[in-house]
């Protein structure tokens, strides 16, 4: 598979930008087509009323259908039978895509990718999950609060069942009923993809699936909305979208025209997909998403890192002046968002890309631009800065948009803190990657992906930051997901399970 590609979750080798831009583009113009048929399955059948084609926002339904009150009072009731309702429609790149790209591109890869949690691959850059997994927390762990790794106190027992692990080969269970995914990088970093993500698992030789991030001891630390997995829009088979969808692509940046899934086209996706939904409840028919779903829905959105990848190649000044055009196009998302329904905004920053192994991998005359832990200041400078400008930005937008609630969560404070105090979370290597070539200091070479056979595999991901020296391991986002939601680094100061009851009510 080819290396890392420019943007992502990380970044690639900005030598190579044009060649490796110009073929994405063949590749992602060569799957058109997919993209058409993937969304066909909303388009109304042979007989039914013509679909609609204006905007969204029903103030007062028409004349509905016969047996519309019957389907509406079903979906109601197949709601209170979900457990709490909740809808989550994400908008993103490769920090949150659980199989869109690799779902377009049609693309597989072998292990190691997923080996932490999943056992094989499941189209998440990570060998486990991203940290939306842990935000929606799969129904299949109905526990109230989330399980991520303990900061402290590990432990031998957590290394000795991570080495009781690690040599296992796992095949899934009869009763697999996760929803299945595969995903390839794109321009988010490593090229990769899977095969179909089933759950549980058991071990070949009969043990069940009892570890998570291969044997780390569990804390509970926020509490979880308590969903199952998300799948992506794009996925063609398998997918359930009852609790909402993920129109994450890996590759994708919030600035148009750049890659095919930008952040504009996802809100296209978002509003075909509602239209969709409400034509087919209008006409007496079943949807995933019914019109209080999408009222009540928490909007996510993490996405950026590409567009702050593109401009890493420009003087400091030039950098930061190619920062506001990128926020505008995030706000007027939101705008858009909210024009169709949308009341409640969940909106990350970015995180501190200088310090990805990938980055600090790159050819440098000295370590003068290094910080005191060792990240590149000037790249972590630009993060800051945008997340400076895309909370002023919200900011506005809560002016503006009346009935709304705004959260920024500050991705930069909670990914960096991983870094600056790694010992704190038994974290070894926390500029090195799991995943990659060429040992330390950072074990990432740009020509070889981590699927290459003569990888440098570590053997406990849960002593790294890094999977793919530009995605997190299943540990490292399991932490920073604990962080996420627990408040303490959101704008205005409020959980994400708070923030999801509250507006239902208020509703």
């Amino acid at each position: 598979m080819a290396s890392a590609m420019n943007g992502g979750g990380g970044g690639g080798a900005l030598k190579r930008i044009g060649p490796l831009r110009l073929q994405y583009y063949i590749v992602m113009g060569a799957v058109a087509a997919a993209v058409v048929l993937a969304t066909l399955r909303y388009m109304p059948g042979p007989a039914a009323a013509a679909a609609t084609t204006s905007s969204v926002v029903r103030p007062g339904a028409s004349a509905a259908a016969p047996g519309a009150e019957a389907v509406a009072e079903a979906e109601e009731e197949k709601r209170k039978k979900k457990g709490d309702g909740v809808v989550l429609f994400n908008f993103g790149d490769s920090n949150s895509d659980t199989g869109g790209v690799a779902a377009v591109m049609g693309i597989r890869i072998a292990p190691p990718e997923g080996r932490a949690y999943f056992h094989h691959p499941t189209g998440r850059l990570s060998d486990g999950r991203v940290i939306l997994d842990f935000i929606c927390k799969a129904a299949k762990h109905p526990s109230p609060s989330i399980t991520a790794p303990c900061p402290v106190g590990r432990g031998p027992d957590a290394a000795a069942a991570s080495r009781a692990t690690a040599g296992l080969r796992w095949q899934a269970s009869p009763a697999a009923g996760d929803n299945g995914s595969s995903e390839s990088g794109g321009l988010d970093g490593q090229m990769t993809s899977s095969v179909s993500q089933a759950s549980p698992f058991t071990t070949l030789d009969g043990q069940k699936e009892k570890l998570v991030g291969f044997g780390a001891k569990q804390c509970r630390s926020g509490e979880s909305l308590g969903m199952h997995h998300l799948s992506p829009f794009m996925k063609p088979l398998g997918s359930n979208f009852t609790n909402g969808v993920n129109f994450a692509i890996a590759g994708s940046t919030a600035m148009p025209g750049v890659t095919t899934f930008s952040l504009d086209v996802q809100v296209d996706q978002f509003i075909f997909f509602k239209e969709r939904c409400l034509d087919a409840i209008e006409r007496g028919e079943s949807a995933p998403v019914d019109e209080m779903g999408f009222q009540t829905a928490l909007y996510t959105m993490d996405i950026g890192h590409n567009d702050i990848n593109g401009v890493l190649h420009m003087p400091y000044d030039e950098m930061i002046a190619n920062l506001p055009p990128v926020i505008t196009e995030i706000k007027k998302a939101i705008e858009r968002l909210h024009k169709n329904g949308a009341r409640k905004f969940w909106i990350h920053g970015t995180g501190a890309l200088g310090c990805m192994p990938q980055k600090l991998a790159m050819p440098r005359d000295d370590d003068s631009g290094l910080n005191e832990h060792g990240c590149i200041a000037s790249i972590n400078n630009v993060c800051k800065k945008f997340n400076s400008l895309l909370s002023e930005a919200l900011d506005e937008l809560r002016l503006t948009l009346k009935k709304s609630a705004i959260v920024f969560v500050d991705m930069f404070a909670i990914k960096y803190d991983l870094v600056a105090n790694h010992k704190k979370y038994g974290i070894e290597k926390p500029l090195m990657t799991c995943c990659g070539h060429g040992g330390p200091p950072y074990n990432y070479d740009p020509k070889k992906s981590c699927m290459t056979s003569d990888e440098d595999l570590c053997k406990l991901g849960e002593k790294f930051i890094s999977w793919d020296g530009v995605h997190f391991t299943d540990a490292a986002n399991g932490i920073v997901a604990s962080k996420v939601l627990s408040g303490e680094y959101s704008i205005p100061r409020v959980k994400l399970a708070s923030l999801v009851s509250t507006a239902k009510s208020d509703d």
